[in-house]
C-alpha cells in the first residue's frame, strides 16, 4: 500500500503538467470583459422576470425609452401614440431571447402594469403586487 502511494504521489505531477487549463479558463468575476455571449448596452438574463427599477438600476442600466419601447411592443399592451398608460416604474417585464442556449439577451416583454413591482429574497426576481390591467379579454 506505500509503494503505491509513493508511486501515486510522483505520477500525480508528471500528470498535472499535462493538463492545460488555458482553453477553460474564464474572466475573474470582478474583470471589467464581458461574459461570453454578453451582448453589449443594456441586458437581461433569458427567462428571467425584472422590475422595471431593477432593470435602471443594473450596471449597464434601461433607459426609460427602453423600457417604455418594451411595454408599447408587447401585445395587447395598452399605449397611446407609444406612451405607456401606466407608469413604468413599476411595470414587470421578462426576458425573451431567440435561441433556446442563449443566456443573455436585450429583449424584454411587458407581464404586467403592476401598482406594486416587488423584488423578493432569495431569488430577487421581478413579482407584481398587483395587476393594474387585465389583458385576459
Amino acid at each position: 500500500m506505500k509503494a503505491l502511494v509513493a508511486f501515486l504521489a510522483m505520477l500525480a505531477p508528471a500528470l498535472a503538467s499535462h493538463i492545460s487549463l488555458t482553453e477553460r479558463s474564464v474572466a475573474a468575476p470582478n474583470s471589467s470583459s464581458p461574459a461570453p455571449g454578453t451582448p453589449s448596452g443594456a441586458y437581461c438574463e433569458c427567462g428571467y422576470t425584472y422590475c422595471a427599477s431593477v432593470l435602471m438600476a443594473m450596471k449597464t442600466p434601461w433607459t426609460t425609452k427602453q423600457l417604455a419601447n418594451a411595454y408599447c411592443t408587447t401585445s395587447h399592451a395598452a399605449c397611446s401614440s407609444g406612451k405607456p398608460s401606466t407608469g413604468i416604474n413599476t411595470a414587470l417585464f421578462i426576458c425573451l431571447c431567440n435561441d433556446a442556449g442563449q443566456k443573455y439577451g436585450s429583449n424584454l416583454d411587458l407581464l404586467c402594469a403592476c401598482d406594486k413591482c416587488l423584488v423578493v429574497a432569495p431569488d430577487f426576481r421581478g413579482r407584481s403586487d398587483a395587476v393594474v390591467r387585465d389583458w385576459s379579454n
